[in-house]
């Protein structure tokens, strides 16, 4: 968890301070352009930035979990633009955003993570838009599966190919494409609604460059 980089003593008064809380999937949690009051940790849970057009049409663009953190950025336009959605169900801390920049302001080392967290955050960004404009959406979609292995290692993934081009912001028809070329090559294997194992070495091996930077804050946290 992002937070057990703190010394324990601080680490111990932010856990008083907040409450977790349990999310359902596709719950908002951060509206784009607005300010929010809290700040949400996760635990168990897995969320995700979306940036949301004007037609409805959507694009995610970072998972989040238990390696960051999720708040409304005002002093940053480029984040604050993003809604923050529940992906997966589960579990968060969640802490007052005044109580969090209060204990900030004492706390250096808690200010210093909070800052390197918002400055990776932002070079993600800039990876995935790299990402979507130079790679396929079968190097894509590996990278997403990659993505959320490593968040939930060998368990089933539930989603549809409409869910997953959603997230992709592409044609349904490009996911189902590029799924079935994959589950022939053997790197997944979809039935019924659900990606149900896959093969990691192979998938990676049709990823794009970007799955390992991108991955980059996560795994200084991984347990």
């Amino acid at each position: 968890m992002l937070l057990a980089q703190l010394p324990d003593s601080l680490l111990v008064r932010l856990q008083a301070q907040a409450k977790v809380l349990m999310v359902r999937p596709d719950q908002e949690l951060v509206l784009a352009d607005q300010s929010s009051s809290y700040v949400y940790f996760p635990q168990t849970a897995l969320l995700s930035l979306v940036h949301t057009l004007t037609d409805s049409s959507s694009t995610e663009v970072m998972m989040i979990g238990r390696e960051g953190m999720l708040a409304s950025h005002q002093e940053n336009a480029a984040i604050n633009m993003l809604h923050g959605r529940v992906l997966r169900a589960g579990s968060a801390l969640q802490i007052s955003r005044g109580v969090l920049a209060q204990l900030a302001v004492s706390y250096p080392e808690l200010q210093a993570l909070l800052t390197a967290y918002t400055d990776d955050t932002l070079r993600q960004l800039c990876q995935v838009v790299a990402c979507y404009r130079h790679h396929s959406v079968k190097q894509q979609l590996s990278r997403w599966l990659l993505a959320f292995d490593d968040h939930y290692p060998n368990q089933p993934i539930l989603t549809t190919h409409a869910a997953m081009a959603a997230r992709l912001g592409v044609r349904r028809e490009a996911v189902s494409n590029a799924a079935g070329a994959l589950q022939e090559a053997g790197a997944l294997h979809y039935h019924r609604g659900q990606v149900e194992h896959i093969n990691r070495p192979l998938l990676l091996t049709y990823s794009c460059e970007c799955y390992h930077p991108l991955q980059s804050q996560y795994k200084k946290t991984r347990p």
